[in-house]
């Protein structure tokens, strides 16, 4: 009579009979449907990706990428322009940029190959937003290997408005995707292996996200708390050096930057006067808030996450290679942990100030949780996907229809916000359209003389103007006397920047800002010219009809997918004025 087998050899045979057979998101077919995938997402992307004309933050990027082609290094001033952002507080008292510099390199590496352009500059960073779809699908191949999950989990990644318009911008935005998700694979990489190279990789990802944008950073601490919460035991005591020479490495590579330029400074924050508790506590409630905003977590999945985990926890897996909707439950809670860890670090060090009449945050630094709550998501799915063979895959499937092409999930968007999003968003791109900044510089182009100087307010709008037509007009009156850049280096530029000293031959106006008439008042005023006491006028030449606000941003709250068409042309559209005797 044959002997039974001990429960330890059955486990071993199982474990090695599952090793040896792997699960079916293994196969070529899988692989096939992905990179299908993100063939569809290049495809999204890249369509129309030059459109519309960069808006005001991404025009700060372009400007100084472009002055680090000419100069050789990181300024605000090209020769001709300064870019003098809310009073110069963007610049410290040698003209630098103070934002973290990566995405300056990014877009002037891409324009040094391209030229100086709107498709130039958003490449590299869609390019960068694509393989972040790459390293994701590694990821979740190996974390979520039951079934479709890691499927369902890169297709709401991939085709997510939100996702796309953000890797499209000429910002960091792309860069906030893919290295956090490049950290976390070469973590999972050390727990594995634990061979030093993939730590010290961890270090140089951990540095570049710093660079990248300091404040997401956090992400690395939320990684660390990660790892002791789920796997704090994974490595011998004896192996402790190789983490700590990570955590070596990428204080190297950023504590000396962080000393030297400051990085710690913003002088373009004005601090709320409110309890700091409080004040950060609004905060991870408008970033919870924000996540279900922008679909990266929509509610209602969430809640049937929850659901689902809460029943399928104690069920045993299904004693077979695949195994069943209960071996997603551990990567679901790990990954909903680790992007849950993320927002409330991000809450308590954002110094994002609570603007009044402003009721959400910046969105944009949700960003790095986006792919792992697109894997909670994905795992969700999965485990409704395997729960019925006919409904639950019915269910699955048209969950993630909707989570794509709607917002019917979030049930928070505002009202005027467009339910069909992935329509909308595909209209968009296949149809250019003009915006305010393009009708501006079309107008300069037209009118305006070589080396005439332009204002444009608010403030912030001032910065496309300079992109695309900083080479024949001069952007002037940017600064008054409270500005904290040296008197004496701005009067070395011999540039029109002082408002005090200088009269602008146009002033747009972009809106009928509160603003508007203090300035005209300003610019009227009587003053003492060339040949005695004079004044000028400033006559209302020409109104763009378009609506004053760009509304290509990608926060999804205020993004039009496509021209903006409801709005009041007396006071929402952009106005010319030019100065007469």
């Amino acid at each position: 009579m044959m002997a039974k087998a001990s429960p330890q050899v059955v486990s071993t045979t199982a474990t090695a009979t599952a090793k040896s057979s792997p699960p079916p998101a293994q196969g070529p077919r899988p692989w096939r449907l992905a990179v299908g995938l993100i063939a569809a997402a290049a495809v999204l992307g890249g369509v129309g990706l030059d459109h519309t004309y960069l808006w005001d933050d991404e025009s700060l990027v372009g400007i100084i990428a472009s002055n680090l082609l000419k100069t050789g290094h990181l300024t605000g001033w090209d020769g001709r322009n300064l870019l003098a952002f809310r009073n110069g507080a963007l610049l410290d008292d040698n003209l630098r940029p103070i934002n973290s510099p990566l995405d300056f390199y990014v877009a002037a590496g891409s324009m040094a190959l391209l030229g100086k352009s709107t498709f130039a500059v958003r490449l590299p960073f869609l390019l960068a937003g694509l393989a972040a779809l790459g390293v994701f699908w590694r990821l979740v191949r190996r974390e979520l290997p039951t079934g479709p999950a890691g499927l369902y989990a890169l297709a709401l990644l991939a085709l997510s408005p939100a996702y796309l318009l953000n890797i499209r911008q000429c910002r960091y935005y792309a860069l906030a995707a893919l290295l956090p998700v490049a950290m976390f694979w070469a973590y999972r990489r050390c727990l594995d292996r634990g061979r030093l190279r993939y730590f010290l990789l961890l270090g140089v990802l951990t540095a570049l996200l710093f660079y990248a944008n300091y404040l997401l950073a956090v992400f690395a601490v939320a990684l660390a708390a990660y790892h002791l919460i789920f796997h704090r035991h994974s490595w011998p005591l004896r192996q402790l050096w190789k983490p700590a020479a990570a955590a070596a490495l990428a204080a190297a590579g950023t504590a000396p930057y962080t000393l030297v330029y400051h990085a710690w400074r913003r002088p373009d924050v004005v601090p709320d006067q409110i309890p700091w508790l409080t004040h950060h506590g609004i905060l991870l409630w408008r970033n919870l808030l924000g996540l279900n905003f922008q679909t990266y977590l929509p509610w209602m999945l969430a809640l049937l996450g929850l659901v689902l985990i809460l029943i399928l926890r104690r069920r045993r897996p299904v004693g077979t290679a695949e195994g069943g909707p209960a071996t997603l439950v551990r990567p679901a809670v790990q990954w909903a942990t680790l992007g849950l860890l993320y927002v409330v670090l991000l809450s308590a060090a954002s110094y994002q100030p609570l603007v009044k009449g402003i009721d959400t945050a910046d969105v944009r630094y949700l960003i790095p949780a986006a792919p792992f709550f697109a894997g909670f998501c994905g795992a969700v799915l999965g485990m409704l996907h395997g729960l019925h063979r006919l409904w639950g895959r019915l269910a699955a499937g048209a969950l993630l229809a909707l989570a794509v092409c709607t917002t019917a999930l979030t049930a928070g968007l505002p009202s005027s916000k467009v339910a069909w999003l992935l329509p909308a968003y595909v209209k968009e791109i296949s149809h250019p359209y003009p915006t305010s900044y393009s009708k501006a510089c079309d107008f300069l182009e037209l009118h305006a003389q070589r080396d005439d100087v332009v204002l444009a307010i608010p403030d912030f709008c001032n910065y496309p103007l300079m992109f695309y037509q900083g080479d024949r007009v001069r952007m002037g009156c940017l600064l008054n006397e409270n500005t904290h850049l040296p008197a004496q280096k701005i009067r070395q530029l011999h540039a029109p920047l002082q408002g005090g000293e200088n009269f602008p031959d146009w002033l747009i106006a972009f809106g009928a800002q509160p603003e508007l008439k203090q300035y005209m008042d300003f610019f009227s005023r009587p003053h003492q010219g060339l040949n005695g006491p004079t004044r000028y006028q400033y006559r209302l030449v020409q109104r763009l009809d378009t609506v004053w606000l760009d509304q290509s941003r990608p926060e999804l709250e205020t993004h039009s997918f496509g021209p903006f068409k409801d709005y009041d042309p007396r006071t929402q559209a952009v106005y010319v004025y030019q100065k007469t005797p």
